[in-house]
């Protein structure tokens, strides 16, 4: 945590304070198979005084974030696993609307959807891989595929709005919200070799795709 300070914008004092909690647990089904849950909890207080001392917003949001796997060791060199993972971003603030007249904030909730609270993005990861030796260890390799579910992405946006200083007129705001989503999926092949005593060699492989 820490004290107030001029960081949202010059005209505000925001105050943040946070905390979280984490633990982990791994279980031997078999001796070749091993599940493991780990977990993050976490929350996060934010409130915006103006220079007055007025509050100006305040929002308190708590964050769950888990990880699971599953690993299967075919020998002691090589084994294959699953996991499944969500992270979370914190949320953040228009600072934009926090001064102008309710009519520019109306036009602009009207036109995008954003409020005064930028909700904190979130992505669902999945993952299968194999890793492992080979010949006494002259050869490590690992290979992975995964695919990823990014929601609530932040777009910024510019708006034509009234002008806050003349609402007759208008003007350009910055606005952000949660309107993207993306798809992420890919394969990673990494392979190192010690082909001689002197002679080491590695080589990487990587395919991409976003939508």
């Amino acid at each position: 945590s820490r004290d107030w300070s001029s960081d949202v914008c010059s005209s505000d004092l925001t105050n943040l304070s946070n905390w979280g909690t984490f633990g982990s647990l791994a279980y031997d089904i078999t001796p070749e198979l091993t599940a493991s849950f780990e977990a993050r909890y976490q929350g996060e207080k934010q409130a915006v005084k103006n220079l007055a001392g007025a509050l100006v917003i305040d929002s308190n949001v708590h964050n769950f974030m888990p990880r699971a796997s599953l690993q299967y060791k075919f020998t002691p060199d090589m084994n294959v696993y699953a996991s499944w993972a969500r992270g979370i971003n914190p949320q953040s603030f228009n600072t934009s609307l926090f001064t102008v007249p309710q009519v520019v904030v109306d036009s602009i909730v009207s036109q995008t959807g954003a409020g005064k609270i930028v909700k904190g993005e979130r992505i669902d990861m999945f993952e299968l891989g194999v890793k492992g030796n080979l010949w006494d260890g002259r050869i490590a390799f690992d290979a992975d595929v995964y695919y990823g579910v990014w929601k609530d992405q932040v777009i910024t946006h510019r708006v034509i709005g009234p002008n806050p200083n003349d609402v007759t007129q208008q003007t350009i705001l910055t606005v952000s919200t949660n309107l993207g989503k993306s798809y992420l999926k890919g394969l990673e092949l990494n392979l190192a070799a010690n082909l001689t005593e002197h002679l080491r060699t590695n080589a990487t492989r990587a395919i991409t795709g976003t939508e």
